[in-house]
């Protein structure tokens, strides 16, 4: 079984957070919605600094982590506050 690898980036720190493993795309972007909506999570007090990126696969199957080339931007945390 593969799942998807996702990170959010801080554009203010410069970095990306910690991968998280989910089914899909749709799954993640709601996640990450949800927490930029939440008016207790970090998200939501500076939301034009925050992406979400697909960077990659993890087969449970097989233990293999493959990477993409370039990470694929999937929404801002401004699109779900601002919605």
């Amino acid at each position: 079984m593969c799942k998807s690898l996702y990170v959010v980036r801080d554009a203010k720190a410069e970095f990306y957070g910690d991968p998280i493993l989910l089914d899909n795309d749709a799954m993640a972007r709601r996640l990450f919605f949800d927490a930029a909506r939440d008016p207790n999570s970090p998200l939501s007090k500076h939301p034009e600094d925050y992406a979400l990126y697909l960077v990659g696969t993890y087969d449970a199957r097989t233990a293999v982590i493959s990477s993409l080339d370039t990470p694929v931007h999937l929404g801002n945390a401004s699109e779900a506050v601002h919605a």
